[in-house]
C-alpha cells in the first residue's frame, strides 16, 4: 500500500478501493459493509428495528466499535436497513417481506 502522507494512518479495508490515483467517476458512489450483511424473512407489518438481523447488525456494531484501529472512523457510522420486495405468504397466511440490516457509513 502506498502511503499518502506520513502523518495520515494506513488503514486496509477489504475489497474497498481509494480514489487517490483518480480514474474514478466522481458522481459513483460505491456503498460499504462494516458488517455482513443480515438477512431474514419476516411479516410485512413488522418494524424494521423489531427484526432479528436488526439487532444482529446491532450487536456487530459493539464489537466493531471497539476496534482501536478503526475508532476515529466509525463516528458517524450506524446501521442500514432496508427490506425488498414482498414475499410469498407464510403458511399462516401473513404476508411476508425480506429485511437486510447492516453497520455501514453514516449519512449514505
Amino acid at each position: 500500500m502506498n502511503s499518502v502522507n506520513p502523518t495520515w494512518p494506513g488503514l486496509a479495508l477489504p475489497a474497498v478501493h481509494s480514489n487517490i490515483g483518480g480514474g474514478y467517476l466522481p458522481v459513483v458512489k460505491e456503498n460499504l459493509f462494516l458488517t455482513r450483511p443480515e438477512t431474514n424473512n419476516a411479516p410485512l407489518h413488522q418494524a424494521s428495528t423489531q427484526i432479528c438481523g436488526y439487532h444482529q447488525a446491532v450487536k456487530q456494531m459493539a464489537v466493531v466499535d471497539s476496534y482501536p484501529c478503526i475508532s476515529a472512523v466509525l463516528r458517524g457510522f450506524g446501521g442500514k436497513r432496508a427490506y425488498g420486495d414482498r414475499g410469498p405468504a407464510n403458511r399462516y397466511g401473513e404476508l411476508q417481506k425480506r429485511s437486510f440490516a447492516a453497520i455501514t457509513p453514516g449519512g449514505r
